[in-house]
Order: structure tokens, then sequence, then C-alpha cells
């Protein structure tokens, strides 16, 4: 298992229209990651935004683009995270997937749908956490209004996750919302916490907020970008997670005979 791991955070402008010029967006951020990159993180629906009126063609298109996502991760030897519309027999789903050079490892459906949105009226919501295991150990999945949600969080780390992966499209008015609480969920499980925004205007009019980050397992930020376009690579050391949960021994404090 690598002890060091290098992400690039692609934080983009993701605007409802023809998908293909979504995808050329990020095409154009992706020429701009290096070689060394082992995994690169998207914001949360970054093809379709959250349309579902047309439903159908969108799933088509978005399976069109995987194909191309599929060959990038192989050409490059990389893992890539977002997430995408996923199509099911019961409906929609918002979903995060992890992409590797040898094809899926896994996938999350965004289990806490924002009302404020109309989420709960376009999509199904998901029932189950996920940890996957990957080359850069036990990783968590969680999509952006998730974080309002700390037991998905501990019950993905008790399940071993070291990185959280959340793909996100967080409004500008509440960024401080967004940082305050990825940051909160770093340090309470003492593991580092990743997440993509989206940039550019909803159709409704509201702002994202950008400022993509990535917190340690003390609370450190890493990095953090602003609210343009453009791709962050930050490095990851994997044995800081051993070395931060040996030093504090939060968990061994755990009461689960009261809660």
């Amino acid at each position: 298992m690598k002890t060091k791991i290098k992400i690039a955070l692609v934080q983009f402008s993701t605007p409802q229209g023809p998908l293909l010029k979504n995808f050329e967006s990020l095409k154009a951020q992706l020429k701009k990651i290096s070689s060394s990159v082992d995994c690169v993180v998207l914001p949360e629906m970054w093809l379709s935004s959250f349309e579902t009126e047309n439903a159908t063609s969108l799933w088509r298109e978005t399976q069109s683009v995987w194909g191309e996502l599929k060959r990038y991760a192989h050409q490059h030897k990389t893992y890539l995270i977002g997430s995408l519309l996923e199509k099911a027999k019961e409906g929609y789903y918002n979903t995060a997937s992890v992409l590797g050079p040898s094809g899926v490892l896994g996938k999350y459906r965004k289990i806490h749908l924002f009302q404020g949105g109309g989420e709960e009226r376009k999509f199904q919501a998901g029932k189950k956490a996920v940890v996957l295991n990957t080359p850069f150990g036990k990783i968590g999945l969680a999509i952006c209004y998730d974080i309002r949600f700390p037991e998905l969080i501990r019950k993905e780390v008790l399940l071993g996750a070291r990185i959280l992966f959340i793909p996100s499209a967080w409004p500008k008015e509440r960024i401080d919302h967004y940082l305050t609480l990825l940051k909160a969920r770093a340090i309470e499980n003492l593991c580092f916490v990743v997440s993509v925004n989206k940039t550019g205007k909803h159709p409704s009019g509201f702002e994202y907020g950008g400022h993509s980050v990535v917190y340690d397992p003390w609370g450190r930020t890493l990095g953090e970008m602003g609210e343009n376009a453009g791709v962050l690579e930050v490095t990851l050391d994997l044995k800081s997670v051993d070395r931060i949960r040996k030093s504090f021994p939060v968990f061994e404090a755990r009461r689960e005979d009261v809660y």
C-alpha cells in the first residue's frame, strides 16, 4: 500500500446545458494535471448538474462521457472520483464513483438529499455508507449535504476509512459552513478530508462558492482554492493518520455502552 499519494482537486463551473460543453471544460482542466497524480477529484454532479427533466437523454450522454473517463483513468494509471447521474430501475441517483485504471472500484449513492434544492423530488436516496479498498488504503465517500450528518462520516471511519472524498456543490453564501463542517469532520475523526466544490452560477441565480479544500487529520489546511476554476495538487502522508491517532487516542474513549 502506498504511504504517500498526490491528489488533484479539479474545480470548475458546470452550468446546465449541453453535457459535452461541461466535459470540454473538464478536459481543459485535466491538461493542467501533472503526470505523478494518483487521484483526481471532481465536484458533485459535475456533468449534468441537477437537471432531471430530460433524464433519459442525460443518462445516455453521461454513459458516453463515462467511456472517455475510463480511457483516461486507464491511460494515466490514475483514479477519478466525482458524482454523476446514475439510472436504476427505481429511478435516478446522485452517485459518487471511484474509477481506476482497471475499471470501477465502487460507488456511493447520496443518502441525504438537500430539500432546499428539491433534490428529494428528483433523486432516490442512497441507503448505505460506503468504504472502499484502494491501493492507498480504505477510503470513505460522501456528497455535499452529507457533511451535516456526522453519524454517516463516523460510521465510515469506524469501517476503516482514512481518507474521506466529498464531491460538493455548495453555495457561496454558506461557504463558511462548508469549510467549518469539513474541518470538523477531519478533526473529530482524525482522518484526511478532501472536498471539491463547484464554481459559477446555478440557473436559479445563486453562486457556487468554490474553495475546494484538503484537511489533514489535525484539521490543518493542506491546500485551499479560491473562487475561480483551476487545479490544486496536494500530497497526503498517509502514515500521519496512524501517528496522530496513536498520539491522541480519542477512539479509545468512545462510550458505545452509552451511545
